[in-house]
């Protein structure tokens, strides 16, 4: 907010830039092209520091056959959601929520497994300033409703990566839903000892691609990078000539 003689205004962009963190234009649907799937939340700006408003795009495509899911999300700092555009979607384009702490996570899609069904969005979450930002998965009986498995984690929390930063909430989905899957223990409801199916795990889900390019994208860089090391070292005999 800057005074300006009598009046007040609402300056929305800083006079200058912060050091290191540049103005980005993004064009969203560009990057629905680049999404790897189902469930994927994908920062659409490079920033995700700490005090960072992070928005992230997600879009759901109708798939024939593909397994139902339904999940809550436990999230310390609330969360907005946009609707850009659908058609068969569970919310209208242009509608925007303001999500409980606990909500449910679905596909958003009136008929999940029409093909001609999609949804493009932006979920909007602020980085605190604390070292630690708890979120948690929390998974219910399909038939009571009881809480079958709940995991909770620290988003700020993960491996090292020197190129391109992780948004880690995905790497704790693939986490979660792996250790719910392998272990059917966890999956039998406690009250009325209903089975809870196993959670979707496949190619189609992009928290599942995302893991494993992020990975590669760091480690690729890094052998890139010390390759390009070598061969720009100049063998001994060239460097003592060029002395000479």
């Amino acid at each position: 907010m800057v005074s300006n003689g009598s009046k007040t205004a609402f300056r929305h962009v800083p006079s200058r830039p912060v050091a290191n963190r540049q103005p980005v234009k993004v064009d969203v649907f560009g990057l629905v092209i680049r999404n790897l799937g189902l469930l994927q939340l994908s920062p659409i700006f490079p920033y995700t520091h700490d005090g960072a408003i992070v928005p992230c795009m997600t879009n759901t495509t109708g798939v024939r056959g593909v397994t139902p899911w339904h999940f809550f999300h436990d999230n310390e700092v609330k969360e907005t959601i946009v609707c850009l555009v659908e058609n068969g979607g569970a919310m209208k384009s242009g509608q925007i929520m303001l999500l409980a702490n606990n909500h449910g996570v679905g596909p958003f899609l009136r008929d999940p497994q029409d093909p001609s069904n999609y949804y493009v969005g932006l979920i909007t979450i602020r980085m605190g300033n604390r070292p630690e930002q708890t979120e948690g998965i929390v998974l219910r009986c399909h038939k009571c409703n009881e809480v079958v498995y709940a995991r909770y984690f620290n988003v700020k929390e993960g491996p090292a990566r020197k190129h391109y930063p992780e948004f880690y909430a995905l790497r704790y989905y693939l986490e979660s839903f792996r250790e719910f899957n392998r272990n059917p223990e966890l999956r039998i409801c406690k009250k009325c000892g209903a089975a809870r199916p196993p959670e979707p795990e496949a190619e189609n889900f992009g928290y599942v691609q995302y893991t494993r390019n992020i990975d590669v994208a760091n480690r690729g860089r890094e052998a890139f990078e010390l390759m390009a090391a070598k061969l720009a070292k100049p063998a001994d005999g060239a460097s003592e000539s060029a002395q000479r």
